[in-house]
């Protein structure tokens, strides 16, 4: 049993992230209705922010030196896959890093 309180609180945010992980991919597979049409109403740019690279699979184009993706400085935003592409697609999409950080938003 853990009893240690700082353990705790990590591995509940590894699973809260694993649980954020499986709903994305559940989203994107099966609701993507849904999520175009929540990329419909996103509002904001891309500032190269890094929180979509900060899932629970490291993204391998993230230079976590300079904080920032190294596929974006090269080609643009528009020339990202379509999983960074597709991310945040609703507020709950956001991990609570993005949520201090990303300037992707949606108006209730």
């Amino acid at each position: 049993m853990i009893n240690n309180k700082t353990e705790k609180k990590k591995i509940r945010i590894e699973f809260l992230g694993i649980l954020r992980h499986l709903r994305r991919l559940f989203y994107i597979r099966f609701r993507r209705k849904y999520v175009a049409e929540q990329l419909r109403k996103r509002k904001g740019t891309c500032k190269n922010c890094g929180c979509c690279a900060t899932m629970i699979i490291p993204c391998k184009h993230f230079d976590k030196k300079k904080g920032e993706c190294i596929f974006w400085q090269k080609h643009g935003h528009g020339a990202l896959p379509p999983v960074c592409l597709a991310y945040p697609f609703d507020e709950k999409d956001k991990t609570k890093f993005a949520k201090k950080n990303c300037a992707f938003y949606w108006d209730n």
